[in-house]
């Protein structure tokens, strides 16, 4: 059980509109990551979900049950908040304990619960501590482990790894997808991490000034992005994007010798704004060649080629360490590119 839909589900303070019209579906037992710069409407979106904040139009459906009109504790779902939100004088116990006991659950049952959330999380010698003598990442995973004692159909989260640091954040990342395997409740999660949403996530749905700009999987966010907002936004680096003209054989960067080809017969406009991804580029040393390198950033695994490329710039991430050295010449390979195509009016991508 957990399926939850959104039908035109819309947002206003006073005469500003947070977010508007979204529609769409969470399947029961997904993972659905709702992913976008901060501002964009994604924690309104969770918090009118929660009950937290009312809706100004549209509908909101639980189970086939109409729920936004309906008080946060009669929708069967749980919160996990970005700062824990544990009491800071119950023992970790007792902070996962509560919500069962305010819903008078029988007190075996509340044991059996608490106690296998605290095996599922690998917290059960820290039972008896308050907060304060926990760590950040045990502190999140009391707060997961209140939520899991609930046993909702619907786990909400709000950002719950920002808190953490990087190392900490990519093992508890791990571990919630594992938890999400093994409990298979629906799950909604926010995020502007676009790492964390393609890890994550059965279904991605990316939202731009309170709209919503693209909802599908991972892959097809990644490689099929709906509009230019989604090509710029999900992607490590970002997508290199220009506005191109049409010629002979494809599109060309103005003030610079670069051209892309496309497939013939395609009845596409004059002028596009076209975008490739930095891992689909290959370069070479070539004193003939067409762009010249600016920056080089090794990450350890790979390499960030910044090029400077006429008047326009160009990132080409390479695997493992690229020995290139600033101001060497060379060629630009993107036979090996997906090629995509923004209309430059409407944002919306072209087919191709």
């Amino acid at each position: 059980m957990g399926e939850i839909v959104l039908d035109a589900v819309r947002k206003t303070y006073g005469k500003t509109l947070a977010v508007e019209d979204l529609t769409y579906t969470v399947g029961e037992g997904q993972f659905v990551t709702l992913l976008g710069p901060s501002g964009c409407g994604k924690s309104t979106t969770l918090n009118m979900i929660a009950g937290l904040e009312d809706i100004s139009g549209g509908s909101i459906t639980i189970d086939g049950r109409r729920v936004d009109e309906l008080p946060p504790d009669k929708r069967d779902l749980a919160f996990v908040f970005q700062d824990y939100a544990l009491y800071p004088h119950m023992t970790v116990y007792n902070n996962m304990a509560f919500g069962l006991k305010m819903r008078k659950t029988p007190k075996d049952q509340i044991e059996a619960r608490v106690r296998d959330a605290a095996r599922r999380l690998s917290i059960e010698p820290f039972l008896d501590r308050k907060p304060k003598e926990l760590s950040g990442g045990q502190r999140q995973r009391v707060a997961l482990g209140r939520a899991i004692a609930r046993r909702p159909s619907v786990f909400l989260f709000d950002e719950p790894l920002s808190n953490l640091d990087a190392l900490l954040r990519d093992q508890t990342r791990t571990e919630l997808k594992q938890l999400h395997r093994d409990l298979g409740a629906t799950s909604v999660y926010v995020t502007h991490d676009q790492e964390e949403a393609l890890t994550l996530s059965d279904r991605i749905a990316v939202m731009s000034k309170g709209h919503l700009e693209q909802y599908g999987s991972p892959e097809e966010i990644y490689h099929h992005p709906a509009t230019e907002f989604v090509a710029s936004f999900v992607g490590k680096p970002r997508m290199n994007l220009w506005t191109a003209t049409r010629v002979a054989d494809g599109y060309q960067v103005p003030g610079t010798e670069l051209v892309v080809p496309v497939p013939r017969g395609a009845e596409l406009p004059q002028t596009v704004r076209l975008g490739l991804r930095p891992d689909e580029i290959g370069i070479a040393p070539d004193d003939a060649g067409i762009a010249r390198v600016r920056l080089v950033e090794p990450i350890g695994n790979a390499t960030d080629v910044i090029l400077d490329l006429g008047p326009e710039r160009l990132t080409a991430r390479l695997t493992g360490f690229g020995h290139f050295t600033v101001g060497q010449p060379v060629s630009i390979d993107v036979s090996a590119a997906r090629l995509h195509l923004f209309d430059t009016a409407t944002g919306l991508r072209l087919p191709v």
